[in-house]
């Protein structure tokens, strides 16, 4: 690419101008991983696999199983979370002082698991809690 730095992080900002200005490749990135991919071809689309709904799939980012993220993600009308993920939290809150806190007047969620699933939500508990069914079990209580 003409005038791509060989600096790592100079490339990042390069290429974030270039999206934000739409600028070449930028026009193309712009639209996201799976468009960008079908848009480039000649074999992008293999790497396109971090995606739902033609949209990145963050959860996968974080190197650990997050249920309630891609539930969230999978089943948007959306694909927004941004209404949802202020209501629920992203990752388990360090003590149990600060998940009682969390939901001592949380007046959103319609049913009192809700809270009893966050407060048993450990750091240490990550990937294996929240288990796919506490997920789908949250689910159903929506």
């Amino acid at each position: 690419l003409p005038g791509f730095p060989s600096d790592n992080e100079e490339r990042f900002f390069w290429l974030l101008e270039k999206i934000v200005r739409r600028e070449g490749i930028g026009d193309v990135l712009a639209n996201g991983v799976y468009w960008a991919a079908r848009k480039i071809g000649k074999g992008a689309e293999a790497y396109d696999h971090n995606t739902i709904k033609k949209h990145e799939q963050i959860p996968i980012k974080l190197g650990v199983l997050n249920p309630i993220y891609y539930l969230m993600w999978a089943t948007g009308e959306k694909i927004n979370i941004t209404q949802i993920e202020g209501q629920i939290p992203q990752a388990p809150f360090a003590t149990r002082e600060e998940r009682e806190e969390f939901v001592k007047d949380w007046v959103q969620v319609p049913k009192e698991e809700f809270k009893e699933f966050v407060l048993n939500w450990e750091p240490r508990s990550l990937p294996y809690y929240p288990t796919i069914e506490a997920t789908c079990g949250i689910h159903e209580l929506a």
